[in-house]
């Protein structure tokens, strides 16, 4: 049974966990209170993912959200990369709950060797013990927690986070990661990308800047350390170890992609006609990216992204699909009206005779349609909102954006070459639908000599 909001502030308050605006600024606890909370204001948020700056206490902040939530369980576990890692929140954790006071002085184990495991049981039975996921057969028992906090959760290996999803599974307990970026890449920079929009995982994820921390900067976000990191470490640098945020890799050819503003949730809308955006990619990823349009905007409502597969197979996906019903026209790659194999039929004249459909073909230019592609993705002039809106679910082109883990393997972000600066021709499948059905629509951005802007109107 879950405490309540009034129950987790009072163990805060005995705990001596209490921030007040004079202590720490409003912004500060606004934020931690939205975090702590998060799981009462949404039933399905069993994952949180805290980003913490260099010293904005992410650790003090990851231990009361243990013992907020300690009496709703009996089994707690803290696990890190070695058992060195996890013992800070666990000193944090044994302050507090003696303070309150929930804590067996007998059951404490605690060992001077940073290698060992540590443990402590509560008066009402409840126990917490750190974990090491290099002693994995060990640390792994057989129990089934009711919630688990991975510390330095970025120098983890992802297959480590499943292996607590699973043991979690019978109990329906919560996950906490906690960490500081490694970097704007690997699966923490990915996941917090992920999680600030709806997903299937439930789970939503939080930053905080080292500058809330107004313990070491008093002067927040204008504070006089704070001013010089800025102005001596690269932008990009200063916004991941200080702002706690992943920045956006400076080789995206999409750079102006963010998950927070393009990624929510837009499902497929049975009074407006559905256009198909195909790029049948061979030896990446087969990707159908599924439109609708409101006036001049487009959303993308869901995609089929399949490696392996040929045409066939990915027609009879999509006739199983609700929207498939509302498909009325598409575009497609240029090159899908010549053979690729002899005896073969081309791609575009199989989606003619089984699914029904033609679809137009244009020979684009790679640069100008990436311009048309980025005008979409930038705020409008006048509403100052962008006109291309993703579904949560088409993980395919957003990780292909840079906003997480690619559902096919091998897949990811689409960049430019670092000593030439032109595009990969990787990682590219959906946002070259994208462009053929944006280029065949609209046009060019610009008029030049070598080709004129075709505008399709319907």
């Amino acid at each position: 049974m879950k405490l309540s909001k009034e129950q987790r502030l009072a163990i805060f308050k005995r705990a001596g966990y209490e921030p007040t605006p004079e202590q720490v600024g409003t912004m500060l606890w606004r934020k931690r209170y939205e975090i702590h909370f998060s799981d009462l204001e949404d039933k399905l948020n069993k994952i949180k993912l805290l980003a913490g700056g260099e010293q904005a206490s992410k650790s003090t902040s990851s231990a009361m959200e243990v013992v907020s939530r300690a009496l709703e369980g009996q089994l707690y576990w803290l696990c890190g990369v070695d058992y060195s890692i996890p013992r800070k929140e666990f000193e944090y954790i044994w302050e507090a709950v003696k303070k309150i006071p929930l804590l067996k002085p007998e059951s404490v184990v605690y060992h001077q060797d940073v290698h060992s495991e540590c443990a402590l049981e509560l008066i009402t039975g409840q126990r917490i013990i750190t974990k090491s996921f290099k002693d994995i057969e060990k640390a792994m028992t057989k129990e089934s927690p009711d919630g688990i906090l991975i510390c330095e959760a970025a120098q983890v290996e992802w297959g480590d986070i499943e292996r607590c999803l699973s043991r979690l599974g019978a109990s329906g307990g919560w996950l906490l990661l906690s960490g500081t970026f490694e970097g704007s890449v690997g699966w923490y920079a990915e996941k917090f990308k992920e999680w600030q929009a709806p997903n299937k995982a439930q789970a939503r994820s939080f930053s905080i800047p080292s500058w809330e921390n107004f313990y070491v900067y008093p002067g927040g976000r204008e504070d006089p350390k704070i001013k010089y990191l800025e102005e001596n470490l690269l932008e990009e640098t200063f916004m991941e170890r200080l702002g706690a945020v992943p920045c956006p890799i400076s080789r995206l050819v999409v750079p102006e992609f963010r998950t927070e503003i393009h990624v929510g949730e837009y499902n497929f809308d049975p009074d407006l006609d559905v256009e198909l955006a195909i790029d049948p990619g061979r030896a990446g990823a087969y990707a159908v990216e599924v439109v609708q349009w409101r006036g001049d905007t487009v959303y993308i409502i869901d995609e089929v992204y399949k490696r392996g597969l040929i045409t066939n197979d990915i027609i009879e996906i999509c006739q199983l699909e609700l929207w498939w019903k509302n498909v009325r026209r598409g575009a497609i790659d240029v090159a899908a009206k010549a053979q690729i194999t002899s005896g073969e039929q081309p791609d575009s004249q199989i989606w003619l005779g089984k699914a029904r459909l033609g679809l137009r073909m244009n020979r684009i230019e790679e640069e100008p349609g990436i311009d048309r592609l980025r005008t979409f993705m930038k705020p409008h002039p006048v509403t100052k909102k962008p006109q291309l809106f993703i579904n949560y679910i088409c993980r395919g082109i957003i990780s292909e954006l840079g906003g997480g883990k690619s559902p096919v393997d091998g897949g990811g972000a689409w960049l430019r070459d670092k000593n030439t600066l032109k595009p990969i021709p990787r990682n590219n499948h959906a946002l070259k639908a994208m462009i053929y059905l944006l280029i065949d629509r609209f046009g060019y951005v610009t008029v030049t000599k070598k080709n004129k802007m075709k505008v399709f109107y319907y």
